[in-house]
């Protein structure tokens, strides 16, 4: 009859709570693996081997590693495109020695690469001289074909270039945008350079202060020679023909009419449309100092009426006005009529020539006195004239 040998058994919760003596094994039925017990700690020292079935049945070859499917434990090759490095030291602690051991690590090939096993980072020491990781193997970042950055690339004053002579392309995925940032102290803008052997000089389109955003759509075909750049008042841009550009008709302009153009001729409206004629007033006549009038159209000058620009005197053979109203020479000093020959005659029909009115004050307060005044004292009521140095009654 065959013999069972029958351990000690329980959940988690009740191994928790057992002490177990020194030796003892017990069987945890939860997880269903084997507990070693100390005789002090509740609960056991360590559970071991969870189904014996899970763990590899040999040790494997060397340098190969255990890994797992999710369900059970195996031993495999990392493959012949990477290779495994151990430190060159034996420090217990695995720190790389690169001081005591000045070996730099290298890659057989391009398509090979050193992987790092336990732990989230590498540590370089502080004496960057004596502590580092040199990859001399690869030139590019190639295997990971979505690198994302962790913070702002820093080009430290160099250029994104393409070795490849292929193009560069800045991809804003989706609804993102290619943006040119400002800052405080001047706007965003986009330089344009020249061919590098013309020289150094560029083509920049700048921002300037706005007071909201605007976006222009430019124009989807080249347009013609001559055409300009217009805009519709909503941001689209587009090229049209320019009315007039070298020629002698408007045609772009429906209310137009442009009729045998000439030289000086000029545009006027006429109430419903705009014609051209000639300049009205025609052409000056005379010498520069004769005063210019214009007789039907023709321009003329007349030697008997003149304007001395220098003195600012007009000289005519006489004056005569029909205008409605009462003509009237003003002089902020005094008028002046004088006759060299002759006298001087007022003539009305149904008028009278009017004397200066003026009171004994304001007659007191004449400037200049000259004997032959006459003026009408308002205060005396009579007719007055200076005579001899002095003003006297005329009646």
């Amino acid at each position: 009859m065959a013999i069972r040998i029958q351990y000690r058994r329980g959940t988690t919760s009740e191994h928790n709570s057992f002490t177990g003596a020194a030796g003892e094994v017990t069987v945890n039925t939860e997880n269903k693996s084997l507990v070693v017990h100390d005789g002090s700690t509740a609960g056991g020292s360590e559970v071991i081997f969870k189904n014996l079935t899970d763990t590899p049945t040999d040790y494997g070859t060397a340098n190969q590693v255990l890994t797992t499917s999710g369900s059970a434990l195996s031993w495999s090759s990392l493959g012949s495109t990477y290779q495994t490095i151990s430190p060159t030291n034996t420090d217990p602690s695995l720190t790389w020695d690169e001081t005591g051991n000045p070996v730099d690590i290298t890659s057989a090939s391009p398509t090979q690469a050193m992987l790092l096993y336990g732990g989230t980072n590498v540590t370089i020491g502080s004496n960057v001289a004596s502590h580092a990781i040199k990859i001399s193997a690869v030139t590019e970042l190639s295997s990971d074909a979505t690198p994302v950055l962790g913070g702002n690339l820093n080009v430290n004053g160099n250029s994104i270039t393409s070795a490849s002579n292929g193009n560069v392309i800045l991809d804003a995925n989706g609804t993102g945008m290619v943006q040119i940032a400002g800052n405080t102290t001047q706007a965003g803008q986009l330089q344009i350079f020249e061919d590098t052997d013309d020289g150094s000089n560029y083509v920049g389109l700048k921002a300037g202060t706005i007071g909201t955003s605007l976006t222009f759509t430019l124009p989807i075909t080249d347009g013609t020679s001559g055409d300009a750049l217009v805009t519709n008042g909503s941001g689209t841009l587009s090229f049209t023909t320019i009315s007039g550009g070298g020629s002698a008709t408007l045609t772009g302009l429906t209310d137009t009419i442009i009729t045998n153009p000439a030289n000086t001729d000029v545009l006027t409206y006429n109430g419903s449309k705009w014609v051209n004629a000639a300049a009205g007033g025609g052409s000056p006549g005379g010498l520069t100092t004769q005063v210019q009038y214009n007789n039907s159209g023709a321009f003329g000058g007349d030697a008997g009426f003149t304007y001395n620009a220098s003195t600012d005197v007009v000289t005519a053979g006489s004056f005569a006005t029909t205008a409605a109203g009462t003509p009237t020479l003003s002089s902020n000093t005094g008028v002046e009529i004088s006759a060299t020959n002759g006298s001087i005659t007022a003539t009305t029909i149904t008028g009278g020539m009017v004397l200066p009115r003026i009171t004994t004050t304001q007659r007191g307060t004449i400037a200049t006195n000259v004997d032959g005044m006459v003026i009408y004292n308002t205060s005396t009521n009579k007719f007055q004239g200076r005579a001899n140095g002095a003003w006297v009654d005329l009646h």
